[in-house]
């Protein structure tokens, strides 16, 4: 019999957005072992989203959260309801997760309201925001909630994340959390076709546009393309939007917005270069860059900016680093199709296959999980 897991879902940002994240995607996985419970909050403009799992029970909000009044009643209005259901349940865990996030600044109530020995933390990403002041003071709010939790995950840099969220190594769990493997797809290089898949606020994607820009002007001959897949504030995408018309790339570069997890196999299968870039500054240089290892999963090079996680994941003999300026991208792109011919799919492929979600999942998380149940 399975052993069941309340998931505390504290998003209200849309079933879409939550699908696409990874966290829907390591609940995917847990679900082969354990049964998962869940509770969704909708805003009136996500009423027609709907989500495929079962035991699922969805809480539909009252307000949009356009303003701080609204988004201050939503919160309010989740943590009171996840406490409620938290007090009725008699699960055998519960899941949560945790980021520096204003959102999460309250997780420490959820202790109250059930057995702390029974609740697995599992932390993400660190702030990224660019106010220093801001990214620390978030930082310490999250780190005075965990000291109420008994069991931690952190997936990543670990002792860098425990350097930020003030914790003591020794009472932390580190799994090696896998990328989600959407499968492998064969692929030639008789065309250079690049993919950016990912959020596009505060990434400097402009700068890859830019570089593509400064190869094509260089290599006329050379047929390439430019497929772009994500989201972001009015302000950058605008930027993407201005730097795409600036230098003619209408045809080239493709801007196609949001897509749900069930299209993105098609592109990962037409494209042949994966762009993993974020830009190198200190709250980004700790970053699990999820994507790179999605890439190579499906067997396909990549071009990476050199921050801790890429610089021990990327080669030669499965993509190139560079810089975060529009040069260096140029100069990575030129030295991958110099190398078109070197690259071997299957063996790109092969040399992370371990660090799969599923084989993650399997070999390390769930352990984890029944060391707390059992």
């Amino acid at each position: 019999m399975k052993r069941n897991i309340f998931i505390i879902n504290k998003s209200h940002t849309g079933i879409l957005t939550y699908s696409a994240s990874v966290s829907n995607k390591i609940h995917c996985e847990l679900e082969k072992y354990y049964e998962l419970e869940y509770l969704f909050f909708l805003q009136p403009q996500h009423k027609q989203q709907k989500i495929y799992k079962k035991n699922v029970n969805l809480i539909h909000l009252k307000y949009n959260s356009t303003n701080s009044f609204t988004k201050l009643f939503n919160s309010i209005y989740i943590i009171n309801k996840l406490c409620q259901k938290l007090r009725k349940t008699n699960v055998d865990l519960v899941w949560i997760g945790i980021t520096s996030n204003p959102k999460d600044i309250f997780s420490f109530i959820y202790s109250f309201f059930f057995k702390k020995d029974k609740i697995l933390v599992q932390l993400f990403t660190p702030s990224v925001n660019k106010n220093k002041t801001i990214r620390n003071l978030l930082d310490y709010l999250i780190s005075i909630n965990l000291k109420f939790y008994n069991h931690i995950c952190i997936a990543g840099a670990y002792k860098k994340m425990c350097e930020r969220y003030r914790l003591n190594i020794s009472n932390v769990a580190k799994v090696d959390l896998g990328m989600y493997d959407y499968g492998f797809f064969e692929r030639g290089f008789d065309s250079l076709r690049l993919l950016y898949l990912g959020n596009l606020t505060g990434r400097e994607i402009h700068k890859t546009i830019e570089g593509f820009a400064k190869f094509k002007k260089n290599n006329p001959e050379i047929v390439c393309s430019f497929d772009i897949i994500g989201k972001g504030d009015i302000k950058s995408t605008q930027l993407i939007k201005n730097i795409i018309y600036d230098h003619n790339l209408k045809s080239e570069v493709i801007m196609h917005g949001y897509k749900a997890d069930k299209d993105i196999p098609t592109f990962l299968n037409k494209c042949n270069i994966g762009v993993s870039y974020v830009p190198m500054t200190d709250f980004y240089n700790d970053v699990k860059v999820t994507k790179t290892i999605e890439y190579l999963l499906t067997g396909m090079p990549v071009i990476a900016t050199k921050n801790t996680y890429n610089l021990a994941v990327v080669n030669d003999d499965n993509g190139v680093l560079c810089s975060d300026n529009s040069q260096s991208f140029c100069d990575a792109l030129n030295t991958l199709y110099l190398k078109t011919s070197y690259y071997n799919p299957n063996l790109i492929r092969k040399n992370v296959l371990h660090k799969s979600l599923k084989s993650s999942i399997k070999n390390d998380y769930v352990k984890l999980i029944d060391s707390i149940l059992f």
